[in-house]
């Protein structure tokens, strides 16, 4: 079977079913995610020198697995002894406050007679499930979701998603993986490690990619090109790098990591030497371990972070990695790539206009706009951008008034949830605005008409946009200024029957017009067979001249389709009031 990858064939199976290992592969790419924190790596070795003192470089010398755990861990069919064959413990420690996002536990074995005439498996293994214990926990047998497996070499390294079983701090232990037979090896390895991304309250967002895989090289070098990010197209780019593998002898150089141009190099690690059994989270300090101290001089596994932000530019989406081998050999295993994700400079503003003048009072449409900005300071482009706009009980939606501007224009959208970026529902409106580069804006708009009120009543709502910035898979939201609005009574306390529909207004008149002259017409969207109720004469009998104003003002009142009336109705009432 020509694969890079063997898979389960889902996630519910995994505990009992893995399929025969693939041949060798390139590194791929695990899992990727954004966290609002960070990440943390711990890990151990699982084979040791058989012999003692081991000699230099460990040439020619069989290796025996690391049996380190205490009797009660070991235990596992409790019979009071220790019948692990292989184990050993990473004790982990998270920020305080930090929350487990994902966890994902690495093993990687070897067994072949490199140097020694032989080009093959040391013994063929069909099952690669290993013991994992959380602290304070039993062993529980645990099925690898994939495994790749380099056939020359007779090395293989198993993935398993622990993010059910890491909570947190502690001891976390791994024993019994698949082992091949010991053999008289240049080169044996047997270790673990445990990635662990972590949410933190307060922390930025960073995307955070694992990369696993299995190869092996002698005094030569390969190179890999990654992808599966999306540098932030403007600002300040901070990336880090944590990668892990089996080093023959740590005073033999040779060994390096190349990012693009740059080299992999700190205090602890030269550049042509990263390969030299260094151990440390990756904050560069190291972890207590069980055991920690082994029989070879050289412990066979490197842990080593490095910052690699100058290997990488703006709006980029792939870099090569070159891992060059010395004359001792390194099997390279895997690596965490992380960028801190640049978040788009997103601004909602949102407005509210009464087209029908104010004060705001039944019948009124109001129109509300959302506009949605990417700052031209920005530094990252808005995808999958969404408008979403709660419409408060008492306002009404007006029906085919919703548009969407994204520079050419208001456009109408359909009311319905269908084919087209928008939709508009009785207690909210969703728009679909898409991408919004750098300097870019768009802009929503949509009519509510206010229904009765028999008091004076507010509304006080924000619009939100949510977005995804193209660096990161995580979605955010960004709320809108409140918008409040406030509508005079339509009818006086105590008017009309509690089981009858009312509906109010306040009448205008035209103050330069004869009493003879045609009514002045009143919008109102009252039902039909409402009872009509005029709240205050005295408003517009105040804006009457004494030449004008007699004791009956007549208001034409034009009742709106809102209830499903065939034709609007126009019906006059007459009032008194004295002249003010």
């Amino acid at each position: 079977m020509n694969m890079n990858r063997i898979l389960a064939v889902s996630l519910a199976s995994l505990a009992t079913l893995i399929a025969a290992p693939a041949a060798h592969a390139t590194f791929e790419l695990r899992r990727s995610l954004v966290v609002n924190g960070f990440y943390d790596i711990v890990g151990n070795v699982l084979a040791d020198c058989s012999l003692s003192p081991c000699p230099l470089g460990n040439n020619g010398t069989p290796f025996i697995p690391v049996d380190a755990d205490p009797i009660a861990l070991g235990d596992v069919d409790g019979d009071g002894g220790d019948d692990t064959v292989a184990s050993s413990g990473a004790t982990l420690a998270l920020p305080v406050g930090a929350t487990v996002r994902a966890a994902y536990l690495l093993v990687t074995m070897n067994g072949t007679d490199i140097g020694n005439g032989s080009d093959g498996w040391a013994g063929a293994i069909d099952d690669y499930s290993v013991r994992f214990a959380a602290p304070g926990g039993a062993y529980a047998t645990i099925a690898p979701e994939a495994v790749t497996v380099e056939p020359g070499d007779a090395a293989y390294t198993a993935v398993f998603d622990v993010t059910e079983r890491v909570s947190g701090d502690g001891e976390y232990w791994v024993a019994d993986p698949p082992w091949y037979p010991a053999a008289m090896a240049y080169n044996v390895v047997g270790n673990w490690v445990l990635l662990v991304a972590y949410d933190l309250p307060g922390a930025p967002p960073r995307l955070i990619n694992l990369y696993d895989g299995v190869t092996t090289c002698f005094s030569t070098s390969f190179t890999e090109t990654i992808s599966g990010f999306r540098t932030p197209s403007a600002g300040t780019l901070a990336a880090r790098m944590t990668f892990w593998g089996g080093d023959g002898s740590a005073g033999t150089g040779g060994d390096s990591v190349r990012v693009g141009g740059v080299y992999c190099q700190n205090a602890l690690n030269p550049a042509n030497n990263v390969g030299n059994n260094t151990v440390s989270n990756v904050d560069g300090q190291p972890f207590p371990r069980t055991p920690s101290a082994f029989n070879a001089s050289d412990e066979l596994v490197d842990i080593d972070t490095f910052d690699v932000s100058s290997a990488f530019g703006h709006a980029q989406t792939s870099q090569t990695v070159t891992f060059a081998c010395g004359s001792d050999g390194v099997i390279w295993q895997g690596f965490a790539l992380a960028f801190d994700v640049q978040t788009p400079a997103l601004n909602v503003t949102k407005s509210a206009e009464d087209l029908d003048g104010a004060p705001l009072v039944a019948g009124d449409v109001v129109r509300f706009t959302v506009a949605v900005d990417n700052a031209a300071d920005s530094p990252e482009d808005a995808n999958e951008t969404v408008v979403v706009d709660a419409i408060p009980p008492g306002l009404v939606a007006v029906a085919g008034s919703l548009t969407l501007d994204t520079g050419a224009g208001p456009v109408a959208l359909s009311d319905a949830a269908d084919g087209d970026a928008g939709a508009l529902y009785a207690d909210r409106v969703e728009v679909a605005v898409g991408a919004l580069p750098i300097g870019h804006a768009a802009q929503v708009a949509f009519d509510v008409r206010v229904s009765r009120v028999g008091v004076p009543t507010s509304w006080t709502n924000t619009a939100e946009a949510s977005f995804r910035g193209v660096s990161g898979a995580t979605h955010l939201s960004r709320p809108s200024n409140p918008v409040t609005l406030t509508a005079l009574p339509c009818v006086d306390a105590g008017a009309g029957a509690d089981d009858d529909p009312v509906c109010g207004l306040t009448p205008t008149c035209d103050a330069a017009a004869p009493p003879a002259a045609a009514p002045v017409a009143v919008a109102s969207a009252c039902e039909a067979g409402a009872d009509l109720f005029i709240a205050d004469w005295a408003a517009c009998l105040a804006g009457c001249s004494d030449d004008n104003a007699t004791a009956a003002v007549e208001v034409s009142v034009v009742v709106a389709n809102a209830g499903g009336v065939a034709a609007d109705a126009v019906v006059t009432l007459r009032g008194a009031g004295e002249a003010g």
